[in-house]
């Protein structure tokens, strides 16, 4: 057992209780109590299963079988098994079918998760890609969305929600809350639109929305980086609010405003209960660490747990047993984020951590799928290829037992509830017939797969009690109450001493040791024994860190239950009067005992001296900065304005004479100035040039200037003068300014004015005439009519790109034609537009080489829909549907654990609507697919190879 932690305060009760002697115990191996695989002819897979209120238990998932082994409603629509359509399945105490329910639209539906309501009936969170169709009442927003679904308790739908944006939202979890509604949780990547009143963050976010009793929407709320974040799991906590699970992904964007450990680290999220942001934090290693679930703790903190590649690095404190595969990783954290213990837990190949619950005992029971045989903390081998691995913890995270259960086939688990009676309830799916553990045939493919698993019995082991130090206190060897005791320094394997081990009390946290007895010639299993560094008290000193000469103020130290200053004074409040800077300092002693000292200097200095520097008259109608200074002390100062502000400088802009003050304060010492501002003139309120063109032929005459109101200065080119002449101008574009001086004001008006070389081309005749441009199928098509063939030599489509300039994508030849009068039709082809507005112009080019421009067209091009892969996890090869991308360039990279690119493809038009990834020569692990479409953002999957 490898366990870690970081110890905060320890409250009186459990620093007292400690004092007293527990006895430890150690589990038997549960039994199955019964299974169930329940199925049709195609792939059935199981997402959640909770007890109900009459023993039994409902399961909810997603099916693609029709009417075929216990499936006893066909798909809808019933003509085809290429979609998926929800399945809700209710089981009495032994796991018989009561009743069953599927539940689609003409598109894919996916059952996330499931509670039973106040009424007996059922609430259901989806995600859904169909319109209306089937037994969907509402059109979807985008390409798919959350749908809530209320059943009563024969499955009979009572009302249903559909909830998104116009891109893609994926319902993951959903709860009842306390007021009667519901709670559901997912991510999102649509900005305002739909029902969605919140932009996105970055690329995928969190996405709660509260609902009341009938699903009307009460409050919703979108939580996220810039990158990737993906809700697996929230839950109501303690206040009112709520405690969100799931990953980060930083991906492609490494400027992510988050701290970052890996690709993929946990993410937890604390909201009130109106979705206000308490606190949130980030947890993880150099690699992938995903949180799949967690709770609130009967001790206010919380348990996250989930999957991690990650080896010692960032916050994780263990290696990896399974190397780049992945263990289960648990993590305690308190009720501000702060971690107390973390233990990696795994076996040699992959295991992957689904559900966590906190058991009556105060432990934890940790439910997922493993790949491992007996090795690192896997006592059990492999049945087939991955097995249900349930494990049970202490309250410390140290195993107490653990069970694999399987075929020869895969199984994976997905949820995983303590009964009543101790008992645990299993669900997830399987694809084995007949062997290990699995008493039933498949249907086919995969199906729900329930297990009953019994509360295992403990037999006696030596009496111990944990032992605790303040940091660097004496040590004594550890002690237990029992026979010919054998100490160890792991849970299992390695020769026992006779000689009790002496704690380390230098490091803060737990060291855990192991103790046996023997009794007439027979050993008892080992029971942890911990040796606690408590942590000492955080010492903080209250007060104004500057102080003005001759003033008084309160400090305060805190957090302890005693206090010795170092001058005496032995409360946690007193008033200190320093005549110059002085340092205090005290030792505080906490709630556990063990003591720490700390200090802080209050700097004292003179009171501040205000001034105001900057301009003292200003032209009206125009502005100026005025800065504050308190002196030639640099201690800290506060500001405040006659106008209410609080920063050292002020931007102003008087009409008439005004005078400003600024009242400048250290501590309790103010000091105020002032500063008038005398505004003298007005400048003109309208100026122009009159009878000036924007354009002359280089042989044109010269112009006299000619400004309004009277009394100015002309600059051609910065050059004063009082005529336009363009035969001493060079051919190009000039500045013609016009100035007015009035008092301190200054007035200008400028004008562009070009000149050009006389030339034949009669450049008005190459107007362009209604330029359109349109989608037609998937390609954006442009059209003009134009009547100058016979001059211009030919046309260029220009495109604008996404660096900020027009870019040529096509030229065609003019016809070439001796009657101008006649209107000629062009079209030209955009086969490649970007998602979103493209924007087009057509440049004529001339015989002569010159050149002119139409009007900007601007098309929007519809964005594309996701993509979707199956199956996830998978072992021999990965299909992509593709369907929506057919006639479009795509490029597709896979990624595989260590971030290395192990495929590459790249079309300039895809031509069949799915992707086949061969898996052969994969090995088991996290990798991350990326499929990119010019003018479209990244779209980015992650998927699991399990071998």
């Amino acid at each position: 057992m490898r366990t870690h932690v970081h110890m905060g305060l320890l409250s009186l009760l459990t620093f007292f209780s400690s004092l007293f002697m527990t006895v430890s115990t150690f589990a038997q191996s549960p039994v199955i109590l019964f299974q169930k695989t329940v199925g049709g002819s195609n792939n059935d897979i199981l997402s959640d299963i909770q007890p109900t209120a009459d023993g039994g238990s409902i399961a909810v998932g997603y099916s693609m079988s029709g009417i075929s082994g216990d499936k006893t409603e066909a798909l809808i629509p019933s003509t085809t098994s290429s979609t998926t359509d929800i399945w809700v399945v209710k089981l009495d105490a032994t796991g018989l079918i009561q009743w069953q329910k599927n539940l689609g639209g003409d598109s894919y539906d996916f059952g996330e998760s499931i509670k039973q309501t106040v009424d007996g009936g059922y609430i259901i969170g989806a995600t859904s890609q169909s319109n209306i169709s089937g037994d969907k009442t509402e059109n979807s927003f985008g390409s798919q969305d959350y749908w809530i679904i209320k059943l009563d308790g024969t499955g009979a739908i009572q009302w249903q929600k559909t909830i998104g944006g116009d891109k893609l939202e994926k319902a993951k979890d959903i709860q009842v809350t306390n007021d009667g509604g519901y709670i559901v949780g997912g991510y999102s990547n649509s900005s305002i639109s739909g029902n969605k009143t919140d932009n996105t963050n970055g690329l995928d976010d969190y996405w709660v929305v509260k609902l009341d009793d009938l699903g009307t929407i009460q409050w919703q709320k979108s939580i996220g980086s810039d990158g990737y974040d993906n809700l697996n799991e929230l839950k109501q906590t303690a206040d009112g609010g709520y405690i969100l699970g799931g990953f980060t992904y930083e991906g492609y964007y490494p400027n992510s405003n988050f701290p970052r450990y890996g690709a993929h680290d946990f993410y937890v999220v604390k909201i009130d209960a109106v979705g206000t942001v308490e606190w949130q934090k980030v947890y993880g290693g150099s690699y992938d660490d995903y949180i799949e679930s967690l709770q609130q703790t009967t001790d206010g903190g919380y348990i996250l747990g989930g999957y991690s590649t990650s080896n010692i690095s960032g916050m994780k404190t263990e290696n990896s047993n399974g190397g780049s595969n992945g263990d289960y990783w648990l993590v305690k954290i308190d009720a501000i984020g702060t971690v107390q213990w973390q233990n990696d837990i795994g076996g040699s190949s992959l295991e992957y951590m689904t559900s966590v619950k906190q058991t009556q005992d105060g432990g934890y029971v940790l439910g997922g799928y493993s790949y491992s045989s007996i090795s690192g903390d896997k006592t059990e081998n492999s049945n087939g290829n991955g097995d249900y691995w349930v494990v049970k913890t202490n309250s410390r995270g140290s195993i107490q037992w653990q069970k694999t259960i399987g075929g020869s086939g895969t199984e994976f688990l997905t949820s995983l509830q303590q009964l009543a009676d101790g008992s645990y309830l299993i669900g997830g799916y399987s694809a084995s017939n007949i062997s290990g553990d699995k008493t039933d045939n498949s249907q086919g493919g995969n199906d729900f797969w329930i297990v009953k698993l019994s509360d295992p019995g403990v037999t006696n082991t030596p009496s111990v009690s944990d032992v605790y130090y303040c940091p660097n206190g004496a040590a004594v060897p550890l002690t237990a109450i029992g026979q010919d005791l054998l100490w160890y320094t792991t849970a299992t394997g390695g020769v026992g001493s006779t000689i009790a081990p002496t704690p380390n009390t230098n490091t803060l946290g737990f060291s855990t040791y192991y103790v046996s007895q023997t009794i007439n010639s027979i050993e008892s299993p080992r029971v942890a024994i911990s040796s606690v560094v408590k942590s000492p008290p955080s010492v903080t000193i209250t007060g104004l860190g500057t102080m003005c000469a001759g003033t008084s103020q309160n400090i305060m130290a805190y957090a302890g239950t005693a206090f010795v200053w170092s001058d005496g004074v032995t409360t946690s409040q007193r008033t200190i009067a320093p005549t110059s800077t002085t340092t205090y300092s005290v030792t505080i002693t906490g709630v556990n005992g063990c003591t720490n000292s700390g200090s802080r200097t209050f700097y004292v200095s003179a009171p501040p001296v205000a001034s105001i520097s900057g301009a003292s008259s200003l032209c009206n109608g125009t502005s100026a900065t005025l800065t504050a200074s308190p002196g030639s002390n640099d201690l800290y100062y506060g500001y405040r304005w006659s106008t209410g502000q609080t920063t050292a400088s002020i931007t102003v802009a008087p009409n008439s004479t005004k005078t400003y003050s600024v009242t400048i304060t250290m501590g309790s010492c103010t000091s105020v100035a002032y500063k008038t501002m005398t505004v003298t003139g007005v400048a003109p309120s309208a100026m122009s040039i009159v009878g000036l063109n924007t354009s002359y032929l280089k042989t044109a005459a010269a112009v006299t200037l000619v400004g309004s109101p009277t009394g100015g200065t002309f600059r051609v080119d910065n050059i004063q003068r009082t005529t336009f002449n363009p035969a001493i101008l060079s051919v190009g574009n000039h500045s013609v300014t016009y100035t007015i001086t009035q008092g301190m004001c200054n007035s200008v008006i400028t004008r562009i004015v070009s000149v050009t070389n006389p030339t034949t081309t009669n450049l008005q005749a190459a107007a362009q005439l209604a330029f359109n441009g349109v989608v037609d199928n998937k390609k954006v098509r442009l059209e003009w009519y134009n009547n100058t063939g016979y001059k211009n030599d030919y046309f260029v489509i220009q495109k604008w790109d996404n660096k900020g300039e027009f870019v040529d994508i096509e030229t065609i030849n003019a016809q070439q034609m001796d009657n101008d009068s006649e209107l000629r039709h062009f079209i030209a082809f955009d086969s490649k537009p970007n998602e979103g507005d493209n924007q087009y112009r057509i440049k004529v080019v001339f015989k002569d080489g010159l050149s002119m421009l139409s009007e900007l067209k601007t098309v929007q091009y519809k964005e594309m829909s996701a993509i979707f892969m199956f199956p996830n996890p998978a072992t021999d090869f990965i299909e992509i549907n593709l369907d929506s991308y057919v006639g479009k360039p795509v490029n597709v990279n896979v990624y595989n654990p260590f971030g290395q690119n192990v495929m590459h493809q790249e079309w300039e038009e895809v031509r069949t609507p799915y992707l086949r990834i061969d898996l052969t020569n994969y090995p088991s692990g996290s990798y991350v697919l990326r499929m990119s479409n010019r003018g479209k953002k990244d779209t980015v999957l992650k998927f699991i190879v399990n071998k």
